[in-house]
């Protein structure tokens, strides 16, 4: 018996048209509102929100002699409810322009906590 496959047109067509963006390594100071569509950043949890998570890279990457920033990450609220403060997580968002600004809306959190960090900053730096 032959097996049969969809490869009429419309069925090339519709996997085509749903491209999802990759989503990049980034820090949250290295974040760029005009090129960027999803990033992946590893950070601590610093504190809880109503709708959110406020975020601090790890390890901690100052931008010249300012402080490493901390940004809010917009989270559904089953996810929100299954994190906790000074949780390594990396997360992968949605960066949304806004008039001043913008939005980080999580869509994937990974827990990160078994994370050799010194081994990561290596490679981490190696290809940056």
């Amino acid at each position: 018996m032959q097996e049969q496959t969809n490869s009429s047109p419309s069925a090339r067509n519709d996997s085509a048209r749903f491209h999802r963006a990759p989503a990049v390594p980034r820090t949250l100071g290295t974040i760029d509102i005009e090129t960027d569509i999803r990033v992946r950043l590893l950070c601590r949890v610093i504190d809880k929100t109503v709708t959110g998570v406020i975020v601090e890279d790890v390890p901690q990457v100052p931008v010249g002699s300012v402080p490493a920033p901390q940004l809010e990450v917009m989270l559904e609220p089953d996810v929100l409810a299954s994190l906790k403060r000074d949780d390594i997580v990396r997360i992968f968002t949605r960066v949304l322009p806004l008039e001043s600004g913008f939005e980080l809306r999580g869509e994937i959190v990974q827990d990160a906590s078994g994370l050799d960090l010194d081994i990561y900053k290596k490679v981490f730096q190696k290809s940056a």
